[in-house]
């Protein structure tokens, strides 16, 4: 097969997850003996909805995701541009097929560890017999860093009364002008704080030294620090919520219904997470070391057949069926 990739993201700010989504399917489907063409008649992008320009005379794909429900205006008015969405997660085909366009659902690929990591065998991981918990995200509203706080304290609380095991949070992010989040937590409840822009090798180790991951997010198009930590075996208390229906193994938890200010939309609805549950979550977790062991186990297994090539695979079956299919070929 012949295709026109039209995208070619860099690494900067929030471009990050469409920059990885789109490097990892090119290349697996150059693996797989994909010709990159100017001179294709099907052209790919992958980016936002309303991120990207057609092609006039070509099939145009669009490989796009979304976190809610309900599709804003301008990213619809972006969508419907394209012959073909593609999107990862089962939720967004309804979102998506209001615009009465073909969707295809693709699940993404997760990279292997350039590290290696056995099959979750024991717990605690962290240093000196302390459990971590880890959560990995950009300090924004809708994933959630504002329940980090009560759900620490609370957890604190317990501690003391459960007599649970010395256990510490590591917040991991990537996005400079945290102090805020910093300076709140060190005044109450020490935690470790890390905003370095971490080596893959490091990424992952510090993944490997976690017993729980836990994902605070109101909406996900895919969930990919989710799906590193399951691959690390992790065991990960997650909100039951959009992309993470399709593939999450671990303690889910049920979500409120809420509103999110997004810029440049306004209002929409989202799913925040219970924190009442979420803490139950943890607190189970660690009064029975071997539930973490046993979901940390069961996530690793789960997640190793989200591999690139099968993302490849699934792309261009779709893609080749719905070409055929189109009046563009006909001409």
């Amino acid at each position: 097969m012949r295709l026109d990739w039209r995208t070619d993201w860099d690494t900067g700010g929030n471009a990050y997850g469409f920059h990885y989504h789109n490097s990892r399917l090119r290349d697996a489907c150059q693996r797989l003996g994909v010709e990159l063409d100017a001179d294709a008649p099907i052209a790919v992008h992958v980016g936002p909805p309303d991120g990207w320009q057609p092609v006039a005379g070509k099939f145009n794909v669009l490989f796009t995701a979304w976190e809610y429900e309900v599709l804003p205006q301008r990213f619809a008015e972006g969508a419907r541009r394209a012959d073909l969405i593609v999107v990862p997660a089962t939720f967004l085909r309804n979102v998506f097929a209001s615009l009465c366009k073909p969707v295809a659902v693709v699940p993404l690929g997760v990279d292997e560890p350039t590290i290696t990591i056995p099959a979750r065998k024991q717990a605690p991981r962290g240093p000196n017999g302390t459990f971590r918990i880890l959560w990995n995200a950009a300090p924004s509203r809708r994933k959630g860093h504002e329940l980090l706080m009560p759900l620490w304290e609370g957890l604190c609380v317990l501690s003391k009364r459960l007599k649970l095991p010395k256990c510490e949070l590591y917040i991991k992010t990537t996005f400079a002008g945290t102090e805020g989040v910093r300076n709140d937590f060190g005044k109450r409840w020490p935690v470790v704080f890390d905003n370095r822009k971490l080596k893959r090798d490091d990424y992952w180790r510090l993944l490997a030294s976690s017993d729980i991951f836990l994902f605070t997010s109101f909406g996900e198009g895919f969930g990919l620090t989710l799906a590193e930590a399951m691959r690390a075996g992790c065991a990960c208390v997650y909100p039951k919520n959009t992309a993470m229906l399709d593939y999450a193994v671990g303690m889910g938890v049920r979500c409120e219904n809420g509103r999110i200010q997004w810029d440049g939309v306004g209002e929409l609805p989202c799913y925040p997470p219970n924190q009442d549950e979420m803490l139950k979550a943890l607190v189970e977790l660690l009064t029975n070391p071997r539930r973490i062991i046993h979901l940390g186990y069961e996530a690793q297994i789960a997640i190793k057949r989200y591999t690139w090539e099968a993302t490849a695979r699934q792309f261009l079956s779709a893609v080749e069926k719905h070409y055929a299919r189109s009046a563009i070929r006909s001409r």
